[in-house]
This record gives structure tokens, C-alpha cells and sequence, in this order.
């Protein structure tokens, strides 16, 4: 699951009891947060949502100006987390962007998940594809493992554009690296699952068109590893959109989250 949860905007206290009400029913193994506040005192937006879930987690994030708030990134597990990294994806400091990369210790094996959020202006598509190459060089130079990495976040691009298509092997003349499915094209095809949609109230107010801006994406396997029975690979049951409805008349984020359910093969890979 992946959900950008908009910071402390709006009525954040209320939209948090709305988050968390979400999640419980939900009911996530891996989480991939966006926009997760942390605040001078030390508090944290993430230390809340996994201390009332009871889940592992990691987490990193950047200032936001002087206000003494931070923003960033997290992967929340019930399983294990045995590491996890932050990678910078930007030098620039006016729109600092990251990707946390945690390895999660499901009992299939190992799994290599990234939580991210890349530029957001629309007309910072070159930006946004060179965070895409910091984030596919860095799994590249990992050490394959028994199960392919999982890139999850706000990518606030189409999946018509570059920067999607860089991740899922469509557009020519990018450096060697993990290729990815969509998970949601996987499982719904043409339908088009609106992440930041204007049947959301936070989102109506603003002159941003409708879009999929939320992904789950999932690497393909080495081939010769399958074959040689060292790796496994996933397959895509379903996906879903989450946060949509109200909690007790609050809509929790201003972004709607992306639920996918994945199943192993072969059922332990190593």
C-alpha cells in the first residue's frame, strides 16, 4: 500500500484519526508513506501511525524552510526491518526529494521496498526522470536477492510519461536497471484510478486536472536467477484505491492511496 498523506495541511489532526482509522481497516503488510510530517520537539507523524498499528518502520525527511517542521518518506512493515537507507534523488536544495530504501523480512524472503515522492511541478519532467535514474541506479547496484524490489510513492507523473515509462521498460535509450509492471495496470487495465481526483474536497479546490499519480510497482525477476531457482517473482492479485471515503466527515489525505494485494512464485523461492 502507498499513500501520500499531505503533511500537516488542512484539518491535519483530524485527518490523522482518519489516516489511522483507514489503515486499521486496511490492514497493510508493507506501508509506503509520503509526506510525513515531523516536528521540532522531535514528534513524528510516523513514530504515531506505527506505534498505533504496532508495525516496524523507517523513515527520513528533509526541513521544510524555516518553520521547524520536517516532510519526507517511510515504509512501515509487520514484518522486520534489517536495514534501510535514504537516497538522494536531488541537489537541489529549493525541492530536496529522497527515497527511503528499507529491506523488509517477509517469510518468503528478503524484500527490497522503496518508498518515494519526486518533484511536483508539471512542467518537471526532466527533473522527475533523473530521480527516477538515482532511484533504478541504486537497485541496480544492490546485490540481487530471492525476491525482486517493490518502488512504491507519489511520482506525480502519468503513466504516459517519461518518468513512468523509464520504470516500466517503455522508453528507449535508458541505462540498464530494474524494469517494472504497474501494478495497477496489472490488475484493472484501462480503468483509470485517479489518485488525485476531484471527488476528493482537497483536491476539487485546486486547478490540477484529474491523475494517477500513486503507483505500486513491482520489478520483473532476473531471468537466469528464476531459472536457476535462486529468485522469485510476484504476481499481481488485485489493486485497489483506499482513503476515498469519509471518516466520522473528515476525508483523510488529499491524495487517495493505491492497495495491492501480491502473491509469491513459486511459494518460497529460496
Amino acid at each position: 500500500m502507498t499513500w501520500n498523506l499531505w503533511g500537516r495541511f488542512g484539518p491535519w489532526r483530524e485527518r490523522e484519526k482518519a489516516i489511522i482509522d483507514t489503515l486499521r481497516v486496511v490492514d497493510p503488510d508493507v506501508l509506503a508513506l509520503q509526506e510525513v510530517w515531523t516536528s521540532a520537539d522531535g514528534t513524528s507523524q510516523l513514530e504515531v501511525i506505527a506505534e498505533a498499528l504496532g508495525m516496524h518502520s523507517a523513515g527520513s525527511a528533509h526541513p521544510l524552510g524555516d518553520t521547524g517542521l520536517g516532510q519526507g518518506n517511510a515504509v512501515l512493515s509487520r514484518w522486520p526491518i534489517s536495514g534501510w537507507q535514504t537516497v538522494d534523488l536531488t541537489p537541489d536544495p529549493t525541492d530536496p526529494r529522497l527515497a527511503v530504501v528499507a529491506d523488509v523480512e517477509t517469510p518468503q524472503g528478503t524484500v527490497p521496498v522503496v518508498s518515494t515522492h519526486l518533484s511536483w511541478r508539471p512542467d518537471e519532467g526532466g527533473a522527475r526522470l533523473r530521480q527516477v535514474r538515482a532511484i533504478r541506479e541504486h537497485l541496480a547496484a544492490r546485490p540481487a536477492g530471492v525476491l525482486p524490489p517493490v518502488v512504491m510513492g507519489d511520482l506525480n507523473a502519468e503513466p504516459t510519461s517519461d518518468e513512468v515509462r523509464a520504470l516500466t521498460g517503455l522508453k528507449a535509450d535508458e541505462p540498464p536497471g530494474p524494469v517494472f509492471m504497474d501494478c495497477w495496470e496489472q490488475a484493472r487495465g484501462g480503468e483509470h484510478g485517479y489518485t488525485w481526483d476531484h471527488t476528493n474536497p482537497y483536491a476539487a479546490c485546486t486547478p490540477w486536472p484529474r491523475r494517477r499519480l500513486d503507483y505500486v510497482l513491482i520489478a520483473l525477476p532476473d531471468l537466469g536467477l528464476v531459472h536457476q531457482k535462486r529468485m522469485g517473482w510476484f504476481e499481481v492479485d488485485s489493486c485497489e484505491l483506499a482513503g476515498v471515503s469519509a471518516v466520522r466527515g473528515t476525508v483523510p489525505s488529499d491524495h487517495y492511496a493505491v492497495v495491492t494485494r501480491l502473491r509469491v512464485l513459486p511459494d518460497r523461492p529460496h
